[in-house]
């Protein structure tokens, strides 16, 4: 009887839980569109909250998006020889208020995807100018059409990436009801130019202090030298921190000069919210002093992953050991054996929750299957304290069996 209801749509609300579980299989969702009309409603939003990371959809979606612009801004696509029969018309939903994930890759890729099919692939001039175009006209109808966003990445891994973003970062930064409900934020800048650094991050980040503090997840990326020099950067990312209110987990990557911004962490809403942090290619150097005066101020923090990190020397060690707050080392990956008495030490101590190991700095001898001493220590230290590893990562080809 009630699974009768739920098909018939008598049960509007027990059928929109259960269609829920369906967020991240298309497939599933998909059929559900066919069941009935109520069916219909609760999966097209789901289905069009992260179009271009379905790979059945990724850039036909373009099409249907672009139908939602006005005649003014249909009209300049007609330079490139695109007319408005090449847009979909007679939507039955407002396809563009359903976005919640937006991912500048993934919208990069699909965008370039849908472009080669419209104008000669050898034409890299005219193919990135109708690109930027579209990356442009897409953020528009998200805007025009109230898209409220709960997760943005914004990876600048490229300089077509770092020109597009560039180009358009005043639609976001004049129209913060966009971003302003965003849980999850990604941003990293690997592209080695001052310049894109200077035009783009100082304006975003500032703009995101100001204008979103309901983030929970977040990660920040940017290599070392993109910042020596930019003082700015480390403030604007300090009170970003400052000014959440529910953040969680954070992630800091590529030697950036994480000083004043990790111990912005010490402030009153971080302190009680935060349960997670990791540091990916992060050089301790300067932190050693203030790691366990910082961790002893994150009273709900549950776990810590080292990934690849620099300067995990004896004062390191004896830093993290000396926290008073429990904590859980879930991740440790390794370049460097800096001091193997106090890695022992630091495996005795959290070895019982250590699930993800790896030492991924092989030396040239290793190709023949000779192991320096140390690192054949450090695996040996290893196996006798760390008894749930769900990944190792020894570094070593696979046919060596020396360990």
């Amino acid at each position: 009887m009630t699974c009768s209801k739920i098909f018939s749509g008598d049960l509007p609300e027990l059928t929109n839980e259960i269609i829920q579980y369906f967020r991240k299989d298309s497939p599933t969702l998909y059929s559900c569109i066919l069941v009935n009309r109520l069916w219909c409603r609760l999966a097209i939003p789901l289905l069009w909250e992260d179009p271009f990371s379905i790979p059945t959809q990724h850039y036909h979606c373009i099409k249907t998006y672009l139908c939602f612009l006005n005649e003014d801004d249909k009209a300049k696509f007609n330079e490139y020889g695109i007319n408005d029969n090449l847009f979909v018309s007679n939507t039955l939903f407002n396809y563009p208020s359903f976005i919640k994930y937006l991912d500048t890759i993934k919208i990069y890729n699909s965008i370039q995807n849908w472009v080669i099919t419209l104008v000669d692939k050898c034409n890299y001039k005219l193919r990135n100018k109708l690109g930027n175009l579209v990356y442009r006209s897409l953020l528009e109808v998200f805007i025009e059409n109230e898209g409220n966003l709960y997760s943005l990445k914004v990876v600048l891994s490229t300089s077509y990436l770092h020109k597009y973003f560039d180009d358009n970062l005043d639609l976001i930064l004049q129209n913060p009801n966009l971003t302003y409900n965003i849980r999850g934020l990604i941003f990293g800048n690997r592209f080695n130019s001052f310049r894109c650094v200077f035009q783009n991050t100082i304006p975003f980040l500032k703009f995101l202090y100001s204008n979103c503090n309901l983030i929970s997840t977040f990660c920040f990326e940017f290599p070392e030298k993109l910042l020596t020099n930019n003082s700015l950067i480390e403030n604007y990312l300090s009170q970003i921190i400052i000014s959440q209110h529910n953040l969680k987990e954070i992630s800091f990557g590529y030697f950036i000069n994480l000083y004043n911004p990790f111990l912005s962490l010490k402030n009153s809403n971080c302190s009680n919210t935060l349960n997670t942090i990791i540091f990916n290619n992060i050089d301790f150097k300067n932190l050693i002093n203030i790691l366990q005066e910082v961790f002893d101020q994150l009273n709900v923090l549950e776990s810590i992953h080292l990934i690849d990190c620099h300067s995990l020397n004896s004062d390191f060690v004896q830093q993290i050991i000396k926290v008073n707050k429990p904590f859980k080392l879930i991740s440790l990956f390794m370049i460097e054996i800096l001091h193997i008495e106090s890695l022992q030490l630091l495996l005795m101590k959290f070895g019982d929750c250590i699930e993800n190991f790896g030492f991924r700095n092989r030396n040239s001898g290793e190709e023949y299957g000779v192991i320096i001493p140390e690192k054949q220590q450090l695996f040996e230290y290893v196996m006798k304290y760390c008894k749930k590893i769900n990944y190792f990562d020894s570094g070593i080809p696979a046919n060596d069996n020396n360990i």
